[in-house]
């Protein structure tokens, strides 16, 4: 009796409160709390905060059976879910590319996200969809191995990691916090030789509140092609961190861009 009694009003604490517990488990252990009475069988369908990786899939040698597995089971958890998603994050190397996900980022647009975290495998390029950043409460977001161009107008904190052919921030003026680390391939490189664009002002041209930047390794090549002498388009004048990584100050067009973002940094 007395264990049915605690039990029992376990299972009667405020969804505040239960969330949090949910939320301490990871996503596979929560879903299966539905098993533990009818009052929890849908609990977890609520949960603001989902984290996925390898865990929620088979443990399996087979990158096969693991992929399909996994794409199985947060589909069907997200078809299941209900109400608002604010916290999302996606680790699995077994994803390097999925017609799928796209379908997980419209759902997730329709959330009220506000964090996201991507992180997926090596493979084919895989182009982020236009949905993903129209998200009007997107703050934070960080994107590994993609290649984008990114209009979030809400976006606050930005982390990107990956071979990036590309990257433009069209739309992205309350962004306070950019790191970009930027891995290197032939081809990469040789369109990085070959573009005429001005790639400092389509990274940094719109981000007028920018007070933290980060560049690792080849940031500051990416930012110094098509790179010219004069006034930027913007004074950054929040900008008080700035760390940049493997410089090559044998590059004339590398000094430039560092001394650009100094002198025109006045804080």
């Amino acid at each position: 009796m007395d264990n049915v009694l605690v039990r029992d009003s376990f299972s009667d604490l405020p969804q505040s409160i239960i969330e949090t517990i949910l939320t301490k488990l990871p996503i596979r252990d929560a879903v299966r709390t539905s098993i533990l009475s009818t009052k929890w069988r849908y609990k977890w369908a609520n949960l603001t905060h989902i984290v996925f990786d390898e865990k929620c899939g088979t443990l399996c040698n087979d990158k096969v059976p693991v992929e399909d597995n996994l794409v199985k089971i947060i589909t069907r958890l997200l078809f299941l879910h209900d109400g608002p998603i604010h916290n999302f994050s996606l680790s699995s190397a077994y994803l390097p590319s999925s017609p799928d996900i796209d379908q997980w980022l419209l759902f997730l647009s329709r959330k009220d996200i506000k964090e996201l975290v991507l992180e997926l495998g090596e493979g084919e390029w895989f182009r982020a969809p236009s949905c993903l950043f129209s998200c009007r409460k997107l703050t934070h977001l960080e994107l590994i191995r993609l290649a984008l161009t990114i209009r979030a107008p809400n976006l606050k904190y930005l982390c990107l990691e990956g071979e990036f052919k590309d990257i433009c921030l069209e739309n992205t003026p309350l962004l306070v916090s950019i790191s970009v680390a930027m891995y290197m391939t032939d081809d990469i490189a040789e369109r990085f030789e070959q573009s005429s664009s001005c790639n400092f002002t389509k990274s940094l041209g719109g981000v007028p509140f920018l007070e933290r930047l980060i560049g690792h390794i080849y940031f500051t090549k990416y930012l110094s092609i098509g790179n010219q002498l004069g006034k930027p388009p913007i004074t950054y004048g929040h900008l008080k961190i700035v760390e940049l990584y493997q410089v090559s100050f044998e590059d004339m067009k590398e000094i430039l861009v560092v001394l650009r973002l100094i002198v025109n940094s006045p804080s």
